[in-house]
């Protein structure tokens, strides 16, 4: 008697097996088909950002280097005055929103002219930093991410040099 039963077992869980497994593995093959269309979607997704976001960085470069470009030869600029070129980078940097400041160092690396007021601002000093020794060399320079010693916030200095009447 027990003979008849399992077999009807062996029977039940054949069929059930039978149908069974083939719905699993095709659910675990469904699963990572959209799995993998996922990946890929996110893949074209940070691809698209990452390329919008290269746009804007490269686009915002060029034009901060224009306005070094002129920003360098204006006579305040060129005669270094402090206390002027701190009016005239506070009058044009509401102008620049993506920017934290505007400044300018003297050739020994000290503050000389900030478009933000501070007690601190022209004690700082810049020798020690390669985008600052690079622009003194007569470089446009972009600098590494870096945590300002103004604003506590990242930032990316972007340099280039002030030259006298004698490219110097």
């Amino acid at each position: 008697m027990s003979l008849p039963f399992l077999t009807i077992r062996i029977k039940l869980i054949s069929i059930i097996g039978f149908f069974l497994v083939p719905m699993a593995v095709l659910s675990i093959y469904n699963h990572y088909e959209i799995l993998k269309r996922e990946i890929d979607d996110l893949k074209g997704r940070n691809f698209s950002a990452a390329t919008h976001v290269a746009v804007e960085v490269d686009r915002l470069i060029t034009e901060t280097t224009g306005v070094l470009r002129v920003l360098s030869r204006h006579p305040t600029v060129v005669a270094l005055e402090p206390a002027a070129m701190d009016r005239l980078f506070a009058e044009l940097l509401p102008s620049y929103p993506m920017r934290l400041n505007i400044l300018a160092a003297d050739m020994a690396g000290n503050n000389v002219g900030s478009g933000v007021s501070s007690p601190t601002v022209h004690t700082l000093n810049y020798n020690d930093k390669e985008w600052y020794q690079r622009a003194r060399r007569g470089a446009y320079i972009i600098g590494d991410l870096h945590v300002s010693k103004l604003f506590k916030r990242p930032a990316v200095m972007i340099a280039g040099p002030v030259m006298d009447d004698r490219s110097r």
